[in-house]
């Protein structure tokens, strides 16, 4: 298979925009379903598609910001969701106060020990402490225990890579390259079933070692599987939502540079 036959995100682009746009609602969110209420999760993942597809236009960005302003941060909120409302803030222009970094940093401060529990958890809250300008140790984080913690799957290892790029050693890349399935995807770990998450994880950690893909063409045949109904599922004949379907969209953007 020619890994350049054809532009596959050319040719579904518009499917793919309008399954995005079926999940925004009138509060200017966007849901997991058209029937679903609006998250932060899902409307981080729509923004990222619509930028991937130079879609994301302005009443796009309006109605995010209206949408946050609906949905203020409130102490209870999980680090992985506080980084998703941070970009977002950014990204519609609602956050650059010291009023956001001293709310961020409380929420942090009541959490303690508990920031520290699961990679997701400490990656996450690192990403946060940056964006605002918060320095780890002003919250009870430190760095090094990140080369303590147990990876267990790609997404675990790429989100420990944000916080100690050193972790990824060349063991660790015989790793990644051992979770390569036949069908062109990658698993969780070696020896477990392709989905689209661990496949965009495993590109973007072999990326960072600076390692060539073995048979990207397979790669693409593996993502193009996924489609489905305008969106990508986790693997093929699954459901599509939004997150995969940034993973989907991101992958091809990586392995077929000329797409749209």
């Amino acid at each position: 298979m020619n890994m350049n036959c054809g532009d596959f995100l050319a040719e579904k682009k518009e499917e793919i925009l309008e399954f995005v746009r079926a999940r925004k609602k009138r509060e200017g969110g966007f849901a997991a379903t058209p029937k679903l209420p609006a998250t932060v999760e899902d409307t981080y993942f729509a923004v990222r598609i619509l930028e991937l597809l130079s879609a994301l236009e302005r009443d796009i960005l309006q109605g995010v910001q209206a949408f946050l302003k609906r949905n203020p941060l409130g102490f209870s909120v999980q680090p992985p969701v506080l980084r998703r409302w941070l970009w977002l803030a950014e990204k519609t222009g609602l956050s650059s106060s010291g009023e956001m970094r001293r709310l961020v940093k409380e929420i942090f401060l009541r959490k303690g020990r508990r920031l520290q529990t699961d990679i997701e958890t400490l990656a996450a809250s690192y990403e946060c402490a940056e964006m605002v300008g918060i320095a780890l140790d002003e919250i009870g984080i430190h760095r090094g225990i990140s080369r303590t913690m147990r990876v267990r799957t790609m997404k675990e290892l790429y989100l420990l890579t944000k916080i100690a790029r050193e972790v990824l050693t060349e063991d660790r890349v015989s790793w990644i390259l051992a979770s390569h399935n036949p069908d062109g995807g990658f698993g969780f770990c070696p020896g477990t079933t392709s989905f689209l998450e661990n496949t965009y994880f495993a590109l973007r950690l072999l990326k960072l070692a600076g390692r060539r893909l073995p048979e990207p063409e397979r790669m693409v045949w593996f993502v193009k599987s996924c489609y489905r109904g305008g969106g990508f599922a986790r693997a093929p004949g699954g459901i599509p939502f939004l997150e995969t379907t940034f993973y989907g969209v991101c992958l091809l953007k990586e392995l077929l540079p000329k797409s749209a």
